[in-house]
């Protein structure tokens, strides 16, 4: 659960610096440009793009369609999703953390008829 916890964290710092390298771009330049995931994935390693269409051209258009797709969307979204995902899974549920049984001092009979102990 803390692995997960902490994958969710970085990814969401990922999310926040990208989204912040294209608000930056846009301050400098008063264009609005969407960094997709494909740019940035080519930015820090060239041959894993080459490598992903590859893999999706061998399992047919379906795939190499999604691959294409997924490679045009903001890169903020596709990792700040995931990031939302794993830290939410990851995060104890409230109920169970504080969930604690009913002291036998503040429990009260409520019969009708019956003093209560």
């Amino acid at each position: 659960m803390i692995l997960l916890r902490a994958a969710g964290w970085a990814a969401g710092l990922a999310a926040v610096v990208c989204l912040g390298f294209e608000l930056a771009l846009y301050y400098r330049t008063g264009t609005y440009e969407v960094l997709a995931l494909g740019r940035v994935l080519s930015e820090i390693d060239p041959a894993a793009i080459v490598d992903l269409q590859e893999a999706a051209t061998g399992h047919g258009p379906l795939v190499e369609a999604l691959v294409t797709e997924l490679l045009r969307l903001p890169a903020w979204a596709l990792t700040g999703v995931p990031a939302v995902a794993c830290v939410w899974a990851a995060a104890p549920s409230s109920g169970r953390r504080r969930c604690r049984p009913v002291a036998e001092s503040t429990a009260t009979s409520s019969v009708p008829g019956e003093p209560d102990p």
